[in-house]
């Protein structure tokens, strides 16, 4: 399968017939210094009334800092979110409302439809969510060949 587009100019989609969009990335590579993850990402893009909601679903693994001995442990990434997206316009209407609960519709990303959509920016967002705030590395004995690392038992999110 041919890879995905990174960035997505959404327009057909959104005033086109189309119900929904499907975007499919089998290996999403992040390499930096802030993040270090290899994930598989299905992101599923639905028209509402006031723009757009993607439903994802991200599968693979990732480094993540050991809180004990600051050495690097690998976690699982299995994470599905659901992000809604106003389309500019009506974003700043809804800003004007004030509400005295704040209700799941009042979660929502403003969008400019003219300028691309950053697929890439939003799954890595998701996959540093998904990331535990405790990550503790696995145990190795302290012999000549292996240092000796912390005691916690490795687990994944």
């Amino acid at each position: 399968m041919p890879a995905s587009p990174a960035l997505l100019d959404l327009r057909s989609f959104l005033y086109g017939t189309a119900p929904k969009l499907t975007w499919f990335q089998e290996t999403i590579l992040f390499d930096t210094p802030e993040l270090n993850a290899t994930v598989q990402a299905s992101l599923t893009f639905l028209k509402t009334t006031t723009g757009f909601r993607v439903k994802g679903v991200l599968e693979g693994v990732a480094q993540a800092p050991c809180q004990s001995c600051i050495g690097t442990t690998e976690v699982t990434v299995n994470e599905t979110f659901v992000e809604e997206y106003v389309l500019n316009t009506i974003g700043k209407e809804k800003d004007k409302e004030t509400q005295a609960e704040l209700l799941h519709e009042d979660f929502y990303e403003v969008f400019n439809p003219s300028q691309p959509f950053d697929v890439l920016d939003l799954v890595r967002q998701w996959v540093v969510v998904s990331l535990p705030g405790f990550a503790p590395c696995s145990y190795v004995e302290k012999s000549e060949d292996a240092p000796e690392k912390c005691s916690h038992a490795h687990f994944s999110t």
